[in-house]
């Protein structure tokens, strides 16, 4: 772009901008001048110019000057003056007769600022101590006025008057001839018409007009009304000349003076409807009506605040001349309503032997709605605790101060928070849409539970009301959570319903059940998607320029599992020349990344003629750094674009390419702790919730913590190790070695294990033997099934128990390691250790089922 010299102040006569193309343009009040372009006079012309950089430039008449940037440095300006006008003797008798042959001479003054025939340098202003001082030419305050050429414009122009006259010749007197003049009638004057008054030019008015809308009225807002959502208004055009157009908001009402067909509708800037039904010429009444269609965004968390728009309205009239005014559209915003709830666990009647569920259920927007905006569950309060829900979660904020956070999980999938009372009840919320449900827990006496509860909608305005659950006393079931340690890898981890009732309880003695007792965990072996059988290459060039060729979505199963943490692919690709609106002058690669991976982009086979950037799906792109790795922050596709930059010089034309892409998935957990509930019911509808935790441990040892355990084995030979709590191990089919550790330990045998088993610290009235399970159906008596042998001595001593029926094979052997049975209750072994059948092992069974040592039913 070229540069500016300055503005024009003041130009009188000819004056032209000269381009250095030779293009003129006549220059006045307010233009700009520009670097490289020539001022140029004429014989009547002059110029005041306002530098840019400070003071003025002038110009006289007959001049040319060259514009250059220097001229704003304050360097002297070099003026061309054009050819001086000779005069001719015609003229110059002109100059003669209009002086006077008769008069004497006169002698000339002081030659003027301009000589004959041509103009004078630039003059440049400075401005110092606030006067402006002129560094050459004529006076420095500006043409202000038109010069007047009081002496005739030749005369000026020739410097006739500054010039002194010639000699005076005299020449001879003769007397010429007296002749009558002829008698000439005076003419005939013709009659003066009166002049004619031009029309009167009237100006166009056009009125204002203004509706308001409330958003309440929307459908699902929380006053709908439909009938409210489309009102009409009108306003009026008045050109008294004659209308030629009218628009509002960009439809065309008018058009050439001619009225379009009605009615005319068209979406607003906001999106909403605008129709305009009627025009009436006669009174300049314009109906019109505006339908709104849906909410707008209003400023956050400001109230039943207002947003709106201006619907421009302009009318022309048949002499050009305009009118414009605005419809003015307000629309209030409409805020959520909370309203308390109150809410009863039913009671069984008297006399009913089955229960009605103790389960509440409901919505949190009962009485209340979120409002036209729509909006979600913003908080949570139970007991001086506030769980935040936003886009990152949950966030736990607690009053009291004394960690008293009753948080059992949050679901970032469905965004269901559960929430645990100190009473036991359990709360269940979709933090989305406001359902909730709440199972109370075993209360002595009835109690009151008071939630909570703020809605916000998605403009961030706030209503808070309290929830209310009134609870009876109830002796329902007692679920305890449970946290699961296992080395079963898979997506579904089936937990059977005796592991997770094992250490619940149930007040009634009723039997329990447990659901659900399969757990999606979602684990996998590291690198088990990558499932391309052999290295390969994808080809991506074979379209060349069509939009198919412009983006491509690289599965996970196209890698090639290369090492034990790495997975490769190659990729053959083609970029179209460079155009504006070329198909495929770039590429974009769509690459599935899991949390804690890391994609290496291999561009040693790229020309440097391809620019390469990434972005995390609809995010911003940014460069690679110099390793060209992506880590992933999260699950997501990650995105590459690949474009085609020709450096200058270098022709533009389509090219090949070949990139190499790995996946490091050596950082990823594949399996993460899983967190749930499970729900323990009794037969009388009672039930209560509990949380329960899965954590994977590889190989075939499974290790407790120092908490209560439960060390859940696959189908291998495993050792599993108790920690200080009290543990539940389930060793599993195969041939495994169980230790409890300290506490009291239950060592548990499911439905159709076999193997092998040592239990290594059994001990008696603490640690029990669960074989309830291994034995259901079983309708004999237990004796029939169970085997007791007792062989060794001191550190060899070992108590074996074989399940099976009497004189077919042992499905399940258990040694008890450093265990004598027999001895413990006072019956002697027989043969080969054997304790017999009948009185002796019927000895055992009861004694252990006395003091806890055996457990054979399921309740």
């Amino acid at each position: 772009m070229a540069r500016v010299i300055g503005t024009v102040r003041q130009a009188v006569g000819d004056v032209v901008a000269v381009s250095s193309s030779g293009t003129q343009r006549m220059l006045s009040e307010g233009d700009r001048v520009f670097a490289g372009e020539r001022l140029q006079t004429g014989t009547t012309g002059a110029i005041v110019v306002q530098l840019e950089g400070g003071g003025e430039l002038t110009l006289g008449r007959e001049s040319r000057l060259l514009l250059e940037p220097a001229l704003l440095d304050g360097q002297p300006a070099h003026v061309e003056t054009l050819d001086p006008i000779t005069p001719t003797l015609g003229l110059l008798a002109a100059v003669e007769q209009a002086t006077g042959l008769d008069e004497e001479p006169v002698q000339s003054g002081d030659e003027t600022v301009s000589a004959e025939g041509g103009g004078h340098t630039a003059v440049i202003l400075h401005e110092t101590g606030s006067e402006v001082t002129p560094v050459t030419g004529f006076a420095t305050q500006g043409l202000t006025l038109v010069p007047l050429f009081p002496e005739g414009q030749a005369e000026f122009l020739r410097g006739v008057a500054s010039e002194p006259p010639g000699a005076v010749v005299i020449p001879p007197i003769v007397e010429p001839p007296i002749t009558e003049p002829p008698v000439v009638e005076p003419p005939v004057e013709p009659p003066i018409d009166p002049p004619v008054e031009p029309p009167v030019d009237h100006c166009v008015q056009v009125s204002c007009s203004a509706l308001t809308f409330n958003e309440a009225n929307l459908c699902g807002g929380s006053q709908p009304d439909a009938g409210k959502l489309t009102q009409q208004g009108t306003f009026t055009v008045s050109a008294p000349d004659g209308l030629q157009s009218l628009t509002v908001g960009g439809i065309e009402v008018v058009v050439a003076g001619v009225v379009m067909g009605f009615p005319l509708t068209a979406l607003t800037a906001l999106g909403n409807s605008l129709s305009i039904t009627g025009y009436d010429p006669q009174s300049g009444v314009v109906s019109y009506s505006y339908t709104l269609l849906d909410s707008l965004e209003h400023p956050e968390g400001e109230g039943a605040n207002s947003v709106g728009e201006q619907i421009e309205v302009i009318a022309t009239d048949r002499d050009g001349d305009s009118g414009s005014a605005h419809l003015d559209i307000s629309i209030i915003d409409d805020v959520p309503m909370a309203a308390d709830i109150e809410l009863s666990v039913p009671c069984p009647p008297p006399g009913c032997e089955v229960a009605p569920s103790r389960v509440v259920s409901g919505s949190l927007l009962t009485g209340g709605t979120f409002g036209a905006d729509g909006g979600f569950v913003k908080s949570i309060t139970l007991e001086g605790v506030t769980y935040l829900h936003d886009q990152s979660g949950i966030r736990v904020v607690d009053e009291t101060g004394c960690g008293g956070s009753r948080l059992v999980g949050f679901d970032p999938v469905t965004h269901e928070l559960t929430l645990l009372s100190s009473t036991g009840g359990t709360l269940l919320v979709n933090m989305d849409s406001g359902a909730f449900s709440y199972t109370p827990g075993a209360v002595g006496s009835p109690m009151t539970e008071q939630i909570g509860f703020v809605l916000s909608d998605n403009d961030g305005d706030l209503s808070g009301a309290d929830l209310s659950i009134q609870v009876p006393a109830w002796q329902g079931p007692q679920a305890v959570a449970d946290h699961i340690i296992t080395n079963i890898l898979a997506p579904c981890i089936e937990v059977p319903g005796a592991v997770l009732l094992a250490n619940d309880r149930s007040p009634q003695g009723d039997s329990l059940s447990a659901t659900p007792t399969v757990f999606h965990t979602g684990w996998r072996a590291p690198g088990t998607d990558f499932t391309a059988c052999m290295p390969g290459t994808i080809e991506f060039k074979g379209i060349r320029d069509k939009v198919e060729n412009q983006v491509r979505d690289l599965n996970r199963s196209d890698f090639y599992v290369n090492s034990a943490v790495t997975a490769t692919v190659l990729l053959n690709g083609y970029l179209g020349a460079w155009q504006i609106d070329t198909y495929n002058h770039q590429d974009i690669l769509n690459i599935e990344l899991k949390a804690g991976e890391t994609l290496t982009v291999d561009t040693r086979y790229l020309s440097d003629q391809i620019g390469l950037a990434w972005k995390m799906d609809n995010g911003e792109f940014q460069p690679l750094d110099a390793s060209g790795t992506i880590t992933a922050t999260e699950d997501n596709v990650y995105r590459l674009i690949l474009i085609h930059q020709p450096d200058p010089g270098v022709v533009n034309k389509g090219l090949t390419y070949q990139i190499g892409l790995t996946i490091d998935y050596s950082a990823v957990d594949t399996t993460p702790t899983y967190h749930g509930t499970y729900t323990a019911s009794d037969a009388h509808g009672g039930s209560d919730v509990a949380p329960v935790s899965i954590r994977y441990q590889q190989g075939h040892s499974l290790v407790g913590t120092d908490g209560d355990d439960v060390l859940l084995a696959g189908g291998a030979n495993d050792c599993l190790y108790g920690g200080d709590g009290n543990d539940l191990l389930i060793g599993g089919a195969g041939n495994d070695t169980l230790t409890g550790g300290a506490g009291q330990d239950t060592f548990m045998w499911l439905a159709g294990d076999t193997g092998h088993d040592r239990v290594v610290d059994f001990t008696f009235g603490a640690d029990k033997l669960d074989l309830s399970q291994l034995l259901q159906g079983v309708g004999d008596s237990l004796d029939d099934y169970l085997h007791f042998k007792v062989s060794g001595s001191g550190v060899n001593l070992v108590s074996s128990i074989e399940v099976g029926a009497s004189g077919g094979a042992s499905s399940q052997t258990i040694d008890l390691a450093g265990i004598d049975l027999a001895g413990h209750y006072g019956v002697t072994t027989g043969t080969g250790g054997w304790v017999a059948s009948g009185a002796d092992t019927a000895s055992i069974i009861n004694g252990m089922l006395g003091d806890h040592s055996l457990k054979v039913d399921t309740v």
